[in-house]
């Protein structure tokens, strides 16, 4: 699946940063919860936004549906993988890579749905990523560069 940027604010100046409990079995509280990290702001405020630029082509690696929002897992511009609002983007190429799974996460305080690699079939793996941490990283970039390998970008 192939993106392209058409803007690097949203029009609420910020769509919800996306959060989830970090114990799913627990409601979501001041001490249990994970968000992400994919709003940018220079030291200067030079620039505010995200790291995506107008007019570039992204690939997808994943999509995330949660709340009637829709989010495309990219590498930024800073070469980070992130999920982005899908209406900062067009859709130029609909085809998802070709060992893309379906993951859905229902319970008391889940409900949303990912579809890309193996690895988010787990909700630790999915929170530890929300999160930054650097094995899920590392395992996306060796996703990226496998599918890359195979000619998907």
């Amino acid at each position: 699946m192939k993106v392209k940027c058409v803007k690097n604010i949203s029009e609420k100046d910020s769509y919800p940063v996306l959060v989830l409990p970090l114990n799913p079995n627990m409601d979501l509280s001041n001490n249990n919860f994970i968000n992400s990290s994919d709003w940018y702001n220079t030291i200067d405020s030079q620039f505010v936004g995200h790291s995506i630029s107008v007019g570039q082509l992204y690939d997808v690696y994943a999509v995330f549906i949660m709340n009637n929002t829709v989010r495309y897992l990219i590498f930024d511009d800073q070469s980070e993988p992130k999920f982005y609002s899908s209406e900062l983007f067009e859709c130029i190429d609909h085809t998802l890579p070709f060992d893309c799974h379906l993951h859905s996460f229902c319970g008391k305080n889940l409900n949303f749905m990912i579809i890309g690699q193996k690895d988010f079939e787990s909700y630790g793996f999915v929170a530890d990523f929300i999160g930054s941490k650097e094995y899920t990283i590392l395992s996306l970039i060796e996703y990226r560069d496998c599918l890359n390998k195979w000619g998907f970008s």
